[in-house]
């Protein structure tokens, strides 16, 4: 995901993931992601902040053959969990809008940490 010499590493305020090792961190701890887990969770973090509709996800992870918007829908809502761990206001981390898909952002934060994303937005957005 980087460039040459650039650390394979994506960090925001929740999440830190080293691409080289396929290491998934929330909040400092490993999160044991499962593979289409992972692959899933990559499709976000190419397209932070972005709409994606299941069947672009469905497409991205699966591939162009499965049309089951419903597997798209079981995986996020088990990713969704891993990611929260036991903070459930995380789990607005993937968040759905009915009709258009789903968005990962890392802006959306709960309240105890408002000051932590404040200061990432002073410096820029995420960046791998």
């Amino acid at each position: 995901m980087g460039k040459e010499g650039e650390p394979n590493i994506y960090t925001d305020a929740f999440l830190s993931v080293d691409f080289g090792c396929m290491e998934v961190r929330v909040a400092g701890q490993v999160v044991r992601l499962t593979p289409t887990e992972y692959k899933m969770l990559l499709v976000f973090l190419l397209h932070p902040r972005r709409m994606l509709s299941p069947q672009l996800i469905l497409a991205c992870v699966w591939g162009q053959e499965y049309t089951t918007p419903n597997l798209v829908r079981w995986h996020i809502m088990r990713l969704r969990c891993k990611l929260a761990g036991n903070d459930p206001s995380r789990k607005g981390l993937i968040r759905n809008q009915h009709g258009f898909g789903y968005c990962y952002d890392p802006w959306a934060a709960p309240p105890e940490i408002e000051q932590e994303i404040a200061q990432q937005r002073l410096e820029g957005e995420p960046r791998f």
